[in-house]
């Protein structure tokens, strides 16, 4: 008798190790999209002027103790900006909201709060955590926001045959995509993450359903698109390449935001001539060949109007959305008059993150080129006078840390 109570208690423990399916339903705000009926022409065309009532430039410091190569990653949260070098410097920084300099969070090492190598990160705003995920170590490490000081590590429990490569927190809650090396019906997209014990809580958004069937290629090392993004009200908006759906992700759960269709959509066999030359040949830029919506780049939320850059072959088209009218438009065209004096511009700035005060780019996101890029075109006079903070770029060097452009939303 002891003995079936001591198996039917073991049986019991194991299923709970186990991510229960959540069943994604439908966002009270949830939209139908149809791309074939969205609207073109140059009344259309987007001027940043209309969205935003300012412009800041917000170079970062640069000495021996935050050298950034490249930025991957950046997330806002007053007063720091943190910044994510994951490739060359592999650190995090935070800076304050001037560009100063203020720590770095944790070392490559073996030790307590050290890493192999950051894959990614996320802010804990209620609590003042910093989450960094470490995939090779198995493990993310917490840190204090206000002092950088180490707290615990997580061990990371990697899905069968998969495993995490990005991260983020909503309420309190991490969330992870999930990159498979072998495919399955059962793999999911997004799991729930338990912060305790590292192991998953729930898994959401099956392969089959929602990726046209693919579990490798969104959210892999060789597709430099991110799954996250932020929406104005601190929720998480979650997608991956082969989706037709934008998910949001909030304290109250997983739902389905948006629902995209029309014939520039991939078709699951284009899917898999994709995910051919992803496996096979390792090519992005011939994945670009196929000219249907490939992936989501960025996503903008300033009041009823939604603006997402969705890739097309070898093209990144905008796509407004008006939930209130429920308008549908292409801006063909973006006129960055807020930072030059022709409204055209002069380079293009990278999209990086956004929150309800705006929007934050980077001129380049290498070290190599991000000041002197901006430096030349102001001391070529072609930046708008208008701009906070163009005094400070005129004297940079060619190797300081790269710009940041902060656009602030109008009221």
């Amino acid at each position: 008798m002891k003995s079936s109570i001591v198996i039917a208690i073991l049986i019991i423990s194991s299923v709970a190790c186990f991510a229960q399916t959540s069943i994604i339903k439908d966002s009270k705000e949830k939209l139908f999209i149809d791309l074939d009926k969205a609207k073109k022409g140059a009344e259309y065309n987007f001027h940043f002027s209309g969205m935003y009532k300012s412009v800041k430039i917000i170079p970062l410091e640069t000495n021996k103790t935050c050298l950034i190569g490249i930025i991957n990653k950046i997330v806002v949260n007053d007063p720091y900006i943190f910044v994510l070098d994951s490739e060359i410097a592999h650190s995090l920084y935070a800076f304050d909201m001037e560009g100063r300099f203020i720590r770095k969070f944790g070392n490559i090492g073996q030790g307590p709060g050290e890493y192999n190598r950051i894959f990614d990160f996320t802010i804990d705003r209620n609590n003042k955590i910093v989450f960094i995920l470490d995939c090779n170590y198995g493990k993310i490490n917490k840190y204090n926001i206000e002092n950088g000081k180490f707290i615990q590590s997580i061990p990371y429990r990697h899905i069968d045959w998969g495993r995490g490569l990005h991260i983020v927190c909503v309420d309190g809650v991490l969330y992870s995509d999930i990159n498979f090396s072998q495919h399955s019906q059962n793999n999911y997209l997004l799991y729930s993450i338990d912060i305790a014990s590292g192991n998953d809580i729930n898994h959401f958004l099956n392969v089959m359903e929602y990726n046209k069937g693919f579990s490798n290629i969104s959210g892999g090392s060789r597709n430099p698109y991110r799954p996250f993004f932020t929406r104005q009200n601190g929720d998480a908006i979650f997608v991956q390449s082969f989706m037709n759906h934008v998910i949001e992700i909030t304290k109250d759960g997983v739902f389905s935001l948006f629902e995209f269709k029309g014939k520039d959509l991939l078709t699951t066999e284009e899917a898999k001539k994709v995910n051919e030359i992803y496996e096979i040949r390792g090519g992005l830029v011939e994945s670009f060949q196929i000219n249907k919506y490939l992936f989501i780049n960025s996503y903008m939320e300033k009041n009823d109007l939604i603006i997402i850059e969705m890739g097309k072959g070898m093209s990144v088209h905008r796509i407004v959305i008006n939930k209130k009218t429920k308008e549908v438009s292409f801006n063909e065209s973006f006129y960055n008059d807020m930072l030059y004096k022709n409204e055209a511009g002069g380079i293009s700035p990278r999209f990086m993150f956004t929150d309800h005060n705006g929007v934050y780019y980077t001129t380049s996101g290498f070290r190599s080129t991000g000041a002197s890029e901006i430096r030349k075109l102001a001391n070529e006079g072609k930046l708008s006078p208008d701009a906070i903070g163009l005094e400070k770029i005129k004297d940079l060097e060619d190797d300081d840390n790269p710009i940041i452009i902060f656009y602030e939303y109008k009221d």
